[in-house]
């Protein structure tokens, strides 16, 4: 891979902030087993070509998520994410330009875009050592595999949920993460 290595690392060296678990789980699935169908090499980028990455790892989770704050990001009634450790992925043409907003669960978010076309690329979630990932800026889109779906209680009316994805009314929490993994 060449190019500039993606700056995200410094942003999260901040300590993590504590949130109770809001979350109601509906559903039991499972995380996808290593044979996952997504391939441990990801490319993608925005509308444009600007901003280009290259990802060397699986994606640690795959959700959907129907916050407010992503609805307006996105237009739509969620946005489609991928978790992926920092240290992995790497921008491979220019860089992205950030945006933070103050998130439902209280978090600071900062989402990348492309300073050229205003494409949403991937977002800084607070989490030490993660970079999420939308997913419809990945070169192959279709391979995205959503484990499960957050902030259902904001979903739109006329934004049918997947009863088969595992369901949180709101967002889960650094504490929760053990025990999504472990389900």
């Amino acid at each position: 891979m060449g190019g500039a290595s993606l700056p995200l690392a410094q942003n999260h060296a901040r300590s993590r902030e504590s949130h109770p678990a809001h979350y109601n789980c509906t559903s039991r699935k499972r995380l996808p087993a290593e044979d996952s169908t997504m391939s441990i090499s990801m490319t993608g980028g925005c509308a444009c070509g600007s901003i280009r990455y290259e990802c060397t790892a699986k994606p640690m989770l795959q959700y959907k998520c129907h916050c407010r704050a992503c609805q307006r990001a996105s237009g739509s009634g969620f946005v489609p994410l991928l978790w992926v450790p920092i240290d992995k992925i790497e921008l491979t043409a220019n860089e992205l330009k950030y945006y933070a907003v103050d998130c439902d669960s209280g978090r600071e978010l900062k989402r990348g875009f492309c300073p050229d076309c205003g494409s949403l690329v991937m977002f800084q979630p607070g989490f030490p050592d993660i970079v999420i990932v939308v997913a419809a800026s990945l070169d192959k889109p279709s391979e995205f595999e959503p484990d499960m779906e957050i902030w259902t209680s904001s979903a739109q009316t006329w934004d049918l949920l997947d009863s088969s994805l595992r369901q949180f009314e709101q967002q889960f929490t650094a504490e929760d993460l053990p025990h999504i993994f472990r389900s």
